[in-house]
């Protein structure tokens, strides 16, 4: 969760240096930013998994009950700070581009902010982008590209983007003792009935897989920030994100002869891979009614940005599918 929320501060990072024309832009090379970035307990972490079993009133009240908390202070955050810096600056015609280098645990992250006489558009990986675990490449993630037009007012609407990824296939073997109860039939109308516990060997196939939706938002207002000892005019721009998780995993059983009985051996086979393919859809169904996912299968959640034409978001606050604060990362200083 720690190593996830970093890198949600890391693509904020890239979000905060914009320019409402290139000939505006008021950054160099070398200039740094230092963000805040504030997380808060989600409700599953507060009320643990019991929350999943609540009637809806009680919920409700205990949701309620977290989010009073969180803005009246009384649930606290836990506060982390992080430093970025504007590391190249390339010129291409109308149009250009900013590098950006944040490091986090040792790890140096590169984003892009491009602009233009019409909008800027924020990078926040080019191309495809591995996904690395201890030092092994296990997935990789498309970022879409945010554009921001450069002149907004209140009641503005601006365009969605999309994020997705996967990871790559993983198989683990285990043996995994099951029950059975058949029956073969004999002559006379007569059944023999078997019934114990066998030992098979089963390969489990696993492949997470994402998707983020982040729908058009609309300009909602205006409120100024104070930043450095000087004042900006921001826009609050407030969106739907859309996110659906899934975790595709295939469960083979290897076929394998009990009691030197080939037939009786087939049917426990078939129906061992039977129950492991109906519990994996249960599975997705009971997941989805978990999480409050939509119809399509997305969990919404929401997000508010105040966005400086000129210089960026500023301020950023994460909701979760209940309207809890996950997230607040604020732009607290220029160098």
């Amino acid at each position: 969760m720690k190593a996830f929320i970093l890198i949600i501060c890391c693509l904020f990072l890239s979000t905060f240096i914009h320019s409402q024309t290139c000939k505006d832009v008021p950054l160099t090379k070398g200039q740094k930013f230092k963000v805040e970035m504030n997380t808060y307990p989600i409700p599953i972490q507060v009320f643990g998994a019991a929350l999943y079993t609540m009637k809806k009133k009680e919920k409700n009240a205990k949701i309620d009950e977290l989010k009073a908390n969180v803005l009246s202070g009384k649930t606290a955050s836990t506060k982390t700070t992080m430093e970025s810096s504007v590391t190249n600056v390339t010129v291409n015609g109308n149009q250009t581009e900013y590098e950006l280098t944040t490091l986090i645990s040792g790890v140096e992250y590169k984003s892009y902010i491009a602009c233009n006489s019409d909008s800027f558009i924020i990078f926040r990986g080019k191309g495809f982008q591995p996904t690395v675990y201890n030092k092994d490449t296990i997935g990789f993630s498309i970022l879409g590209a945010q554009i921001i037009p450069n002149n907004l007012k209140v009641g503005d609407n601006v365009p969605g983007y999309s994020d997705l990824g996967q990871t790559y296939p993983a198989t683990e073997n285990r043996k995994v003792s099951h029950v059975f109860r058949e029956s073969d039939p004999g002559l006379m109308g007569s059944y023999t009935t078997y019934y114990g516990k066998v030992t098979s060997n089963v390969a489990v196939t696993s492949t997470a897989k994402f998707i983020k939706l982040y729908q058009g938002g609309t300009v909602l207002g205006e409120e100024d920030f104070t930043i450095s000892g000087k004042t900006y005019k921001s826009y609050l721009i407030g969106s739907e994100v859309w996110t659906k998780f899934r975790n595709d995993i295939d469960v083979a059983v290897e076929e394998q002869t009990y009691f030197n009985n080939p037939a009786l051996s087939k049917k426990i086979n078939k129906n061992f891979q039977k129950a492991y393919d109906k519990g994996g859809k249960r599975s997705e169904s009971l997941i989805n009614e978990m999480t409050g996912a939509n119809e399509q299968g997305y969990t919404v959640s929401y997000k508010e940005e105040w966005i400086v034409p000129g210089l960026g978001a500023v301020k950023t606050i994460n909701y979760d599918q209940y309207g809890c604060i996950q997230l607040i990362i604020t732009l607290t200083a220029i160098e």
